[in-house]
């Protein structure tokens, strides 16, 4: 599995900072395969999906797809916190 406590501090960081910014996050921590998250993500219609793991990491990206598109892109985290922050309206 590598190093899982690097991916859970980037992930928890990534949280905070969209959090921070007002931004809707479901953080999906569960302990099941990532094909199942994305599975449940799309049935319950997330806008974007982040994955946050040692190749990214290593990268100095994150992984960003919009449920829109099936395309896949790597962005750095500053980016996607932007990005999402001004897409994200207010919550009612």
């Amino acid at each position: 599995m590598g190093d899982k406590a690097a991916v859970v501090q980037a992930a928890d960081k990534l949280y905070s900072d969209l959090t921070a910014a007002n931004v809707p996050v479901l953080y999906d921590d569960r302990d099941v395969r990532p094909g199942e998250k994305f599975a449940d993500a799309d049935l319950i219609g997330i806008p974007y999906r982040i994955v946050v793991s040692e190749k990214s990491i290593e990268a100095g990206q994150l992984e960003l797809k919009s449920r829109q598109s099936s395309e896949v892109s790597m962005i750095s985290s500053e980016n996607v916190i932007n990005m999402l922050a001004a897409k994200s309206s207010p919550l009612l």
